[in-house]
């Protein structure tokens, strides 16, 4: 079964059910379709529509030569969410996510353990109208790899609230650089500019992962798009922290108000949890 959401349009009544489609035979998480069913109150069919992806967004996530392949479909694809935004239609909330299990033995012990090393890649998001029609589409340009025993506990992925027809994205950036030398050496960003951006001067030592803030309004444009990363950073929830932490984007809870996010510390006997409210 290829992934869906049924969610209930306020106020009207009706029913919608959205998600991603692939080919019968193969996995539940390869894809190449949107779909969009939108059902009213007596249980008559008012729109169904699927829609093959668009040349264009394949392209932005594979070679051309293979985008234009027949057929050809996104592996590995998560279905998120579904948003019903204010204006009508939705947003398909949407990414890469691969787990790659091995056994790993202990030292000293009898005892073989699985160690997953997880990838969380691009996130897509795809809008549709209120007919199921593709919008537009953009991708979050993030590649978040880790290995942990417990995938409960990974800091990949992404939060997300849609607000007044902004969606609001929070993440962590995993692909920090090191200097060998000169001492004392400190982790880093490229920005937009080719400068070197301490993380550990602005985000603060105790942050394992810096986190950041990508919004797009209701046209599919990124409302940072001048800065690094098109993005804020939420460089100030881990600064006072005693012990090291880093935020999960896969436990939040979203509020009138803005968002609030969870972080804790790796491995899966942290001890230290706190949570922080980002306000919109």
């Amino acid at each position: 079964m290829h992934p869906f959401k049924i969610k209930y349009k306020y106020g009207t009544g009706k029913l919608i059910i959205a998600g991603i489609l692939g080919p019968l035979e193969q996995k539940n998480t390869d894809c190449q379709a949107t779909w969009y069913c939108e059902i009213g109150t007596s249980g008559e069919l008012i729109h169904n529509r699927i829609e093959i992806f668009e040349e264009s967004l394949l392209q932005a996530i594979l070679t051309r030569k293979t985008a234009i392949k027949e057929g050809f479909v996104l592996e590995n694809i998560f279905l998120k969410d579904v948003l019903i935004k204010p204006s009508g239609g939705v947003l398909l909330l949407a990414e890469e996510q691969l787990d790659i299990i091995r056994p790993k033995k202990q030292a000293g012990s009898p005892i073989i353990t699985e160690e997953h090393e997880l990838h969380y890649g691009k996130g897509l998001i795809m809008s549709l109208d209120h007919q199921g029609k593709s919008m537009w589409n953009v991708l979050l340009d993030k590649r978040q790899n880790e290995l942990t025993t417990d995938p409960k506990t990974a800091f990949g992925s992404y939060a997300y609230q849609l607000k007044e027809d902004k969606l609001y994205l929070i993440w962590n950036f995993m692909e920090l650089k090191r200097d060998l030398k000169p001492l004392p050496t400190f982790r880093y960003w490229v920005d937009l500019n080719q400068s070197k951006i301490n993380i550990d001067n602005l985000y603060g030592v105790k942050t394992i992962h810096p986190t950041l803030l990508t919004v797009i309004d209701k046209d599919g444009y990124f409302v940072y798009d001048d800065r690094t990363f098109k993005s804020l950073p939420l460089n100030t929830i881990q600064q006072q922290n005693a012990f090291a932490m880093a935020v999960d984007p896969n436990i939040f809870f979203q509020t009138n108000g803005g968002i609030v996010i969870l972080s804790h510390m790796e491995g899966t006997d942290a001890k230290r949890y706190k949570f922080s409210t980002i306000s919109f």
